[in-house]
């Protein structure tokens, strides 16, 4: 595709939405507390891919921005390079390859034939007299019989049934025939559900039928959290010294920051989700899934995409994607590193001194287009990446939903040895971040022990605990197994563990992970995290500071005593910082954080968001440079009046501690017009977010923002938690 030649009214609207901000992010931050006179507050990213970053390409970096440049990266277990038809833009895969599927273990010798399995489901379904949830129970207690048996019948009754039932999207152009072959093809899900139906419990006394047909099929209810009983906690904590916190030692109580030492600064990125079959010139507001590839197309413009190895005319587009992105795709390499480019300069020309990843590097894709390959090979692009644009500082990453194949998929290591669901990918990261020399060889073994988390000092005094949540996330499938139990997976006991040894140690701990654990409630479990605020709540003198991800949004979450009946700010207890992302999908615009923090009590004395207003994009190909990474907001400037609800403002020299955040709501409630602030900061400046105006939206977001719970989220108002709205 050529260049853009002229500005579309989005790129005339954002080049003057970043002139007013910039403008007055200038003037105020030339006053501002904590901008130091001199401190950049604005970095131009260079126009010229940086060819030398890189030794090889499948693609070379093109100077007229025409196609995005593709390095080669190498596995890091075998020392090969990945095969180019990983980055093919042109040509998408059909299926995963066949060697992805993993059955279960049968585990029974007799069973019905296919022939039985179809007939009986297909009278269950077209019986009258039980309810749809009645149904789809008895009809998995049919399929499970199948699979228990022949375990690789169970993909093709899938298929079957989705071509009968018709219940595959067409979105993407593909016949409803087409996409069921896809869709439950052995290495796409079909393996998976056939592991899933043959390991759950479909008795009448456990919940993972009732499960698995609320969460994965919509047919029954969600079954009620399990109730966590003062029998099961006094047991819970029995090892720990009991439920009741310690008294807070001196070390741990807030107070003013260590003298005349310089913060350490700390990054954090989030939701890179990175595009190598990124194709510039693609649809890039298609109503097919995902957008800017060779596959997408808007249905007012086109019917279908084009053939494989074709793109659309522009007659056929709405949006051609830039090179720099889009606000309905993921990032392209190229935005990546820009975002990466801008931490040191705006860090005051330093390398920050360590980076917490809180995941999601794998972009969001059909299903059928993931496999493990294409998954460590972006996991492996990724962190080279990071490498090379971020100095010596550490990474501390987690994995996210997407970081596996099929996405979402998490199970516990209880399974029959060789049939559990991500291993390889535990393995691989662990001798990747060791690769990078983020950890030594001792620390990444417990990697592949512990679903890709760990536990590890990386300074004298503090502890930094890495979570892998999508053993909490709703949309894990897996989670529909022992489905109500808190802990399922032992995450959370391992975790109490850590945390304990780490209060003897006299430790600060921060705890990372990617699906947050409250806010609306709508993404993570309620069980587990229920558990979770409790063993929060337990070791809040411990716990400094958490860090999540997943939502793409900015935002925070605060955790309240008796189980947020109270929202009291004397009754918070912790508080969690949830980071934006780098993608701009969807609608929001590419983002980091840097935090100040204190050297010797590890609390966060301040946190600055950077954003790069993406409607400036379509323009950048006629002025010579790159996306543009400019101050949006700093937290203690932005929240530290608390007059018309505290009659004060926080003190200088006090950290951002829970009490401050707590503070900052109940200003929220007492001034309006700062829900409205924050909601601008949420979808950072972005053109595209719906505002916060009324009471009820007002209400609603500092309901999400008490909720450091599920249980908590889900007793606030629905519709106002996302920025991310149609547009």
């Amino acid at each position: 595709m050529a260049p853009k030649t002229t500005l579309t009214l989005r790129s005339a609207a954002g080049l003057l939405a970043v002139s007013l901000v910039a403008a007055s992010l200038l003037a105020f931050a030339a006053t501002a507390r904590g901008v130091a006179p001199g401190s950049q507050t604005i970095f131009t990213a260079p126009a010229k891919f940086p060819s030398k970053a890189y030794d090889r390409y499948y693609q070379k970096p093109s100077a007229d921005h025409r196609s995005e440049a593709r390095p080669v990266f190498t596995d890091i277990i075998n020392k090969e390079p990945y095969a180019a038809s990983l980055y093919d833009p042109l040509r998408l895969p059909v299926t995963p390859p066949e060697s992805d599927a993993v059955y279960p273990l049968p585990a029974s010798r007799t069973g019905p034939s296919i022939n039985d399995t179809l007939a009986n489901i297909t009278a269950i379904i077209s019986g009258s007299a039980d309810s749809n949830c009645t149904k789809c129970i008895d009809a998995l207690r049919v399929g499970q019989a199948l699979v228990r048996a022949n375990p690789r019948a169970g993909p093709q009754v899938m298929i079957d049934l989705c071509k009968r039932y018709a219940f595959a999207s067409t979105k993407n152009g593909l016949t409803s025939d087409e996409a069921c072959e896809r869709m439950y093809a052995p290495s796409t899900l079909g393996a998976q559900n056939a592991q899933i139906l043959s390991y759950a419990n479909l008795s009448a006394s456990s919940q993972d039928g009732q499960a698995i047909c609320a969460n994965i099929l919509t047919y029954c209810p969600t079954p009620p959290a399990t109730e966590l009983t003062d029998a099961y906690l006094d047991r819970w904590f029995s090892k720990v010294g009991g439920r009741t916190p310690p008294a807070a030692r001196k070390s741990d109580r807030p107070g003013k920051p260590t003298a005349h030492r310089r913060p350490l600064k700390m990054l954090h990125l989030s939701d890179i989700h990175l595009d190598t079959r990124y194709l510039v010139g693609g649809e890039g507001k298609c109503t097919s899934g995902q957008c800017c590839r060779q596959d997408s197309f808007n249905s007012t413009r086109a019917q279908s995409p084009a053939p494989t190895g074709q793109v659309l005319n522009s007659s056929s587009l709405v949006q051609p994607a830039s090179y720099w992105g889009e606000y309905q795709c993921d990032a392209p390499i190229a935005l990546l590193i820009a975002g990466l480019q801008a931490v040191t300069p705006l860090n005051g020309g330093r390398d920050v001194d360590f980076a917490v990843y809180t995941g999601d590097a794998v972009t969001h894709d059909a299903t059928n287009h993931i496999s493990q390959a294409f998954v460590t090979m972006t996991e492996q692009a990724v962190f080279d990446t990071m490498r090379k644009f971020l100095g010596k500082g550490p990474v501390f990453a987690s994995l996210g939903n997407h970081d596996s194949s099929p996405s979402d998929a998490a199970s516990a290591n209880s399974l029959p040895k060789g049939h559990d669901t991500l291993s390889w990918n535990y393995d691989y990261v662990s001798k990747l971040w060791e690769s990078e020399g983020w950890f030594d060889h001792e620390d990444a073994k417990q990697i592949g022990l512990h679903y890709g988390g760990f536990s590890t000092s990386p300074r004298k005094g503090l502890r930094i605990i890495s979570l892998n949540t999508n053993l909490w996330y709703r949309r894990n499938p897996w989670n529909n197994l022992r489905y109500g139990q808190a802990d399922p997976s032992g995450m959370l006991r391992w975790l109490t563990d850590e945390l304990y040894a780490a209060e003897k140690r006299g430790e600060a701990v921060y705890v990372q992970g990617h699906v947050y654990s409250g806010w609306s409630g709508s993404d993570p479990g309620d069980a587990p995290t229920n558990l979770f605020g409790i063993i929060v709540e337990r070791f809040q003198h411990t716990i400094r500071e958490m860090f999540w991800g997943h939502s793409h949004e900015d935002f925070f979450n605060l955790f309240y005593r008796n189980n947020g009946t109270s929202n009291s700010s004397s009754d918070a207890f912790a508080h969690a910082y949830i980071g934006p992302s780098i993608t701009p999908l969807t609608r929001v615009n590419p983002s980091f954080g840097i935090y100040d923090i204190d050297p010797e009590t590890y609390r966060i004395l301040d946190h600055t968001v950077y954003y790069s207003q993406l409607d400036s994009f379509d323009s950048l190909a006629n002025q010579g440079h790159g996306p543009v990474f400019q101050r949006l907001y700093s937290a203690r400037e932005a929240y530290s009046n608390h007059s018309a609800s505290h009659g004060s403002i926080w003190p200088k020299e006090a950290p951002l501690n829970t009490t401050f955040w707590a503070r900052t709501t109940d200003e929220m409630l007492a001034r309006p017009e700062l829900v409205q602030q924050f909601t601008v900061y949420q979808g950072r400046n972005s053109s595209l977010s719906p505002p916060c105006v009324t009471r009820e939206c007002v209400e609603a977001k500092v309901c999400y923002l008490r909720s450091g719970t599920a249980l908590q989220g889900q007793r606030c108002p629905r519709g106002y938690s996302s920025v991310q709205g149609s547009g």
